[in-house]
């Protein structure tokens, strides 16, 4: 139709759209070769099998929680691998039944803080507080946990804990089981803190992790902090 321009959005404008201003952080490495094999991987996968979270989702953990306002990460391994139930958030889901291992993190929480309102499962108000809440996979395939683990997702999480290194804040950095404190090492812990225990999952959440004090911590260094769900 005469005077209509079809807009086409360039990789560029597609990556500030998912990363928000973590682009301006990552646009370097979203460069580099072993991301551009991820991305061709994924497109290839993403057509002959079930992927989560969605390719929009990939990236919603940094889209919701500015690298400015960070505060808080939270490390988990990857994405839930049932459908539906992954949307780019560790532990985060919109379904309306709760993950045991967020029922126990819900627990946790109730039994530091108080009764808390915790009307959905859907985390996106903690990261909008500055919660990073970070899976060191990005994706997964359909019922095979840790199927993504080794296309070079590590290679980026490490990027982006040298970035978090460098923060102005202090970050509180959470991590539960030993998946996640194997990331120890890699954080700078004369600048940050890190508080670690047992993973919440059922099998080991009465190890350490029940009663281990770290949203009453959180409060502590970051008292605006709401941890309600309305």
């Amino acid at each position: 139709m005469k005077g209509l321009k079809k807009v086409i959005m360039t990789k560029k404008e597609k990556h500030k759209q998912l990363l928000g201003d973590w682009y301006g952080i990552l646009n370097d490495e979203l460069d580099k070769d072993y991301m551009q094999r991820i991305s061709t991987y994924l497109g290839k996968r993403y057509k002959e099998t079930y992927i989560y979270p969605a390719k929009e989702n990939i990236f919603e953990a940094f889209k919701q929680c500015p690298y400015n306002n960070t505060r808080i990460v939270m490390i988990g391994q990857d994405p839930y691998h049932t459908p539906g139930t992954a949307h780019g958030l560790v532990f985060s889901t919109k379904q309306k039944k709760t993950p045991p291992s967020l029922q126990n993190i819900f627990k946790e929480i109730n039994n530091e803080l108080g009764e808390h309102k915790l009307n959905s499962n859907d985390l996106t108000q903690w990261a909008n507080q500055g919660m990073l809440l970070l899976n060191v996979s990005l994706t997964v395939e359909k019922g095979r946990p840790g199927s993504h683990m080794n296309l070079g997702w590590r290679e980026f999480t490490k990027k982006v804990l040298e970035k978090l290194n460098n923060h102005p804040n202090k970050i509180v950095f959470l991590l539960w089981g030993n998946f996640a404190r194997s990331y120890k090492p890699m954080i700078d812990t004369n600048k940050h803190i890190i508080l670690e225990t047992t993973h919440p999952s059922p099998f080991s959440a009465n190890s350490g992790f029940l009663g281990c004090g770290h949203f009453q911590q959180i409060k502590n260094i970051y008292p605006d902090i709401d941890f309600n769900i309305y």
